[in-house]
């Protein structure tokens, strides 16, 4: 279950724990109070602090937490600062992801100074900066934007090839199904996509009537079955196999995804051979523009590019 610090009362983890939360997450983002004043979400380490000691009382042993980088006025040094927080307080897995600012979907984020946001260079420079003190302070790194204890479930199983990855980041579970409840929530069944009403009242007034809050979904083709299966196995393992995905694809799709594929190995962010693709060491942080490179619907890039760094990153 994810927590935010600020709201959590007395007791409410312990709650918590009895009803068989074993794994919590706190959604940290940053430590630096100027950076947490840009984005009106003020708590301080202390609470964070109190919060994790709370959960170690009660017994729960696998605490996680969201960082993000890329938001306004945060610096090397500020970030920096939030990363030596989150080691000194050792939750046992950290998810580095990268703030996407898109305030023509969420109004909330109008109110962000755009110009206090970093640069490209600077975004990467900060991933680049959290990925080596987490490492150097003994967390295995899980994916692109994952690190966890080499003890935890999670580091296990990117090391056994059991990991997997669904619209919420890198996981160890293997269900085939999860539900979502909530404003928003999204299930997934096998090959069905289903997202739940966006506003309360939305969802709150199918409930009240008996009805499902399901908004929208997808139900996935045998095809985009065997895209999304390629790409999972690259944004989990770094390699996939490409021949059934390109036998499946239209003449013109194929030579598309294999001309991105030219220019990804030209640059060193691939190896391609025969019909086997292997994301490079130090390209990881590019995952997601592989990905995107074999995907055929991806139409945010040109049949002859990939994405720009700054959009994946």
């Amino acid at each position: 279950i994810e927590l935010d610090p600020r709201l959590i009362a007395e007791n409410d983890v312990s709650r918590l724990a009895m009803l068989g939360f074993s794994r919590m997450s706190l959604g940290v983002q940053d430590f630096d109070p100027d950076v947490q004043a840009a984005i009106n979400r003020l708590q301080s380490f202390d609470l964070v602090e109190s919060a994790v000691g709370e959960m170690r009382r009660v017994g729960v042993d696998d605490v996680s937490f969201d960082l993000l980088y890329g938001l306004p006025r945060q610096t090397a040094a500020s970030f920096a600062a939030t990363i030596e927080k989150t080691i000194a307080l050792s939750p046992d897995r950290v998810a580095v992801f990268g703030y996407a600012h898109v305030p023509a979907l969420l109004s909330r984020q109008k109110l962000i100074d755009e110009a206090a946001l970093p640069t490209p260079e600077l975004r990467a420079d900060l991933a680049e900066l959290a990925d080596a003190a987490l490492v150097g302070a003994g967390y295995r790194r899980v994916g692109f934007d994952h690190y966890a204890k080499p003890a935890n479930s999670l580091a296990r199983a990117d090391l056994e090839g059991r990991l997997r990855r669904n619209f919420q980041g890198f996981t160890d579970d293997l269900a085939a199904t999860t539900i979502g409840v909530g404003a928003s929530a999204i299930s997934h069944v096998e090959g069905l996509y289903a997202q739940n009403a966006k506003s309360l009242r939305d969802y709150y007034d199918a409930i009240a009537g008996g009805r499902l809050a399901t908004a929208r979904g997808v139900e996935l083709s045998p095809r985009e079955k065997l895209i999304g299966g390629a790409i999972q196995d690259l944004l989990c393992r770094s390699k996939a196999d490409i021949s059934g995905l390109l036998a499946r694809l239209s003449p013109q799709e194929a030579s598309a995804v294999c001309r991105r594929l030219d220019i990804l190995e030209a640059d060193g962010v691939i190896e391609w051979r025969g019909d086997n693709v292997t994301l490079a060491n130090e390209a990881r942080p590019l995952a997601r523009i592989v990905a995107m490179a074999l995907d055929p619907y991806e139409n945010r890039a040109s049949a002859d590019s990939p994405l720009p760094l700054a959009r994946a990153i």
